[in-house]
């Protein structure tokens, strides 16, 4: 049986097809091409996942997962493990008094102390803002020691192992560590230092700044939606916890160029703003308002442990730094470091030779830049 359409029918059928067409391409691209781009990005900067469907994307993996994180913390809280007796948890409570009671000790003894002093530092304020008004959620004693800990665990472990990196950086890079050398020899002249020798360290600065990008301190940065929101094409509905990749974004191409892999401190010649668009794609020490509060005193004791260590003598000899190969990069943790010891010789002129020799029979510089690239994807 055949059909047959006249051209009137024809125009009545077309609107409805029409129409279907448009949904079916609004589908289309609302539930894969948007998403699939999403995706091609992140898989640009190493980040995979399961392989998506048509229809419902990635919905049944990530409700999986947010079962799987439920079930770990109901049982998680649920759990008496921590309360009871055990050999680790016995060693647990037997650190933390001892920290604590090792805190107080110091600060009633930095209190007696200060009486009579007129210098008011930071454990000061800290004993000063214990002492200022009631607080609900904890004692004075609580306050200091609290306060404390923070201090010590967020700014000495972060600022140890970036300077860490720069030297593992200046060793690998002989010719940045000549530059640096030679800059604090001319400005430090072995007198002390004080700030304004710092303040005209800009090539160890620079050196410490795209250590810094390379390899931030802090794994992320953590923030919470407080209103329904929407972030490029992505809807963030209020309450989200979104957590911002540092390193990602220190290594993101279209803001840092085709060379964001590479160890290149000339990108900061100009500054933070000269070196990146948009300025705050730049973020080892956070963003925003929540700016790590110590960012400046990493800065100057990292200034001053890398200057010293390039400008000191011994035995009328300077210091050179050489790399050895064998580490690989945890990424695993909140602070990335380093997972095995890596070794870094530490030698003078007269060994130069040596040196070079064992540079000669090892890896080159450019293999040195796509080793550790390639370590860090």
């Amino acid at each position: 049986m055949e059909l047959l359409f006249s051209s009137q029918q024809w125009l009545a059928l077309l609107p409805p097809i029409i129409l279907c067409i448009l949904l079916f391409s609004y589908v289309y691209i609302i539930l894969w091409l948007r998403p699939e781009r999403l995706r091609q990005k992140l898989r640009s900067q190493g980040v995979r996942g399961p392989k998506p469907s048509f229809l419902f994307g990635n919905i049944p993996e990530m409700r999986r997962i947010q079962q799987l994180a439920k079930s770990a913390h109901e049982q998680e809280a649920g759990s008496t493990d921590m309360y009871l007796p055990t050999r680790s948890n016995r060693g647990i409570w037997n650190l933390d008094s001892s920290i604590r009671t090792l805190i107080l000790n110091i600060s009633k003894k930095y209190e007696h102390d200060s009486s009579t002093s007129v210098n008011k530092d930071l454990l000061h304020s800290i004993i000063q803002g214990s002492k200022d008004g009631p607080f609900a959620s904890c004692t004075p004693e609580d306050f200091i020691v609290d306060n404390c800990k923070n201090i010590y665990f967020a700014g000495h472990e972060t600022t140890s192992t970036t300077a860490a990196w720069c030297l593992m950086l200046l060793a690998s890079h002989h010719e940045w560590q000549s530059r640096a050398r030679v800059e604090s020899l001319d400005i430090c002249q072995g007198r002390p230092l004080d700030f304004d020798i710092l303040r005209k360290l800009k090539k160890l600065t620079m050196v410490i700044q795209e250590t810094l990008r390379l390899y931030p301190p802090a794994s992320f940065v953590a923030r919470e939606a407080l209103n329904d929101m929407k972030l490029g094409g992505i809807d963030i509905p209020k309450g989200t916890n979104i957590r911002i990749p540092i390193a990602m974004a220190h290594r993101d191409p279209s803001v840092w160029g085709p060379s964001a892999d590479k160890f290149d401190p000339d990108r900061f010649a100009n500054g933070i703003a000269g070196a990146c668009k948009p300025p705050h794609m730049y973020m080892p020490f956070g963003v925003g308002v929540r700016t790590c509060a110590g960012q400046n005193l990493a800065m100057v004791e990292l200034k001053v442990v890398l200057s010293l260590l390039l400008s000191k003598r011994y035995k009328l000899q300077r210091f050179h730094f050489t790399m050895y190969y064998h580490w690989a990069l945890n990424r695993c943790r909140s602070i990335i470091f380093p997972d095995n010891s890596y070794m870094i010789s530490i030698h003078d002129d007269k060994i130069e030779k040596f040196s070079t020799l064992k540079n000669r029979t090892g890896i080159s510089s450019a293999q040195n830049n796509t080793r550790l690239d390639k370590n860090w994807r």
